[in-house]
């Protein structure tokens, strides 16, 4: 069962958006063989591993002459598509928990007035990802972290009127 998420303001006077460098920690003994994960006529990357080796990764899609890129979760040597949420066209992912749950955030067509970023979770269990809530004055949001159980996740909300970003994190 998926966990109902609250969301808490952080007030800064200031916001600085930083890109994140995952570093992660693997076991102190050496890894006994190197693991290639699949290939792909672009660009294949792991964004990050969970405790048990769950990776989370992108690799580049091409059709015809459109390249796009594809986010996954790679279980053993299974891959999952991460699913898109009804009323959007893509999803960006950032971070897999230990306890199995993918955050980043989907995206609407420009111009949708409901704003054109949603930030979600996804139980690699589930059907289908969470998004997570935004108040009323908002018209966004992104998820960008969370806590290595799944409980607290972190990104910011993209305000209506007036236009802003405010850090957050969901409970």
């Amino acid at each position: 069962r998926m966990k109902q998420f609250d969301f808490v303001y952080l007030a800064f006077s200031s916001l600085i958006l930083v890109s994140q460098v995952s570093s992660q920690t693997l076991p102190a003994e050496k890894p006994e063989a190197l693991t290639l994960v699949g290939n792909s006529e672009g660009l294949t990357e792991i964004l990050c591993l969970n405790q048990d080796r769950v990776m989370l990764g992108r690799r580049d899609i091409v059709e015809g002459a459109i390249a796009s890129s594809l986010p996954f979760v790679r279980v053993n040597d299974r891959d999952l598509s991460i699913p898109i949420p009804d009323g959007h066209t893509n999803v960006e992912v950032f971070r897999i928990s230990d306890s199995n749950q993918v955050v980043g955030f989907a995206i609407r067509p420009a111009g949708d007035g409901r704003g054109n970023l949603r930030g979600f979770v996804w139980e690699i269990s589930s059907a289908a990802p969470t998004l997570l809530p935004i108040p009323e004055d908002f018209r966004g949001s992104c998820a960008f972290d969370s806590s290595r159980d799944g409980e607290t996740l972190s990104g910011y909300l993209i305000g209506r009127d007036p236009p802003r970003m405010v850090p957050c994190i969901w409970i």
